[in-house]
């Protein structure tokens, strides 16, 4: 789970556990949900993907669905940059940058990409205290970049007139490349 992400390990280990249990009930010829796995609950039903405050729903699901079949499929979780969760990409759309909902929003979409904020998390253990989770561990080396995350690459948006920075290029086909959460070029995925 998380792997190259950087959701908290509360939010890993809950979907973990939804994964092993849907495979438990699908596998379990008893279970009326035999076979069938898109009747699984997931982080979209009942719950919403983005309000982790929903996601006791799909929790609840899984307690009133499993009928007697026991979740046997460990994981782990990647927490090499997971430390400070995910960034909401909300600070951008305050003073000084001043960037609309609609940047912000594209923004937060992209969030996966080179975040600002990231941080190691828990360093690799197989000391979970979770039944199911095997290892906390660092899949992705810490710090390596995603890879270009600019316009061109329909990751980052940027509302180049609300916010700039001396030395910033200011002709449309240089700004394409330019990762204005950085405030450069991004270097190449793995570097």
């Amino acid at each position: 789970m998380n792997v190259s992400n950087f959701q908290a390990d509360r939010n890993s280990i809950d979907y973990g556990t939804w994964i092993a249990d849907c495979i438990a009930i699908v596998t379990d010829s008893a279970n009326r949900l035999h076979g069938d796995p898109a009747s699984c609950a997931s982080q979209d039903n009942p719950a919403t993907k983005s309000d982790f405050r929903t996601w006791s729903l799909t929790t609840k699901w899984y307690a009133e669905h499993l009928a007697g079949a026991v979740a046997k499929t460990h994981f782990v979780i990647d927490t090499s940059r997971n430390g400070n969760g995910p960034d909401s990409m909300r600070q951008y759309a305050t003073v000084p940058y001043g960037q609309p909902a609609d940047v912000v929003s594209a923004l937060a979409a992209g969030n996966w990409c080179n975040p600002p904020d990231a941080g190691l998390g828990l360093p690799p253990t197989a000391r979970t205290g979770v039944p199911l989770l095997d290892a906390y561990l660092w899949v992705k080396t810490p710090g390596q970049s995603d890879g270009q995350c600019d316009a061109a690459a329909v990751i980052r948006a940027w509302g180049y007139h609300d916010y700039t920075q001396p030395g910033w290029p200011a002709d449309a086909a240089s700004r394409e490349l330019l990762d204005p959460l950085w405030g450069t070029d991004d270097p190449a995925a793995g570097s």
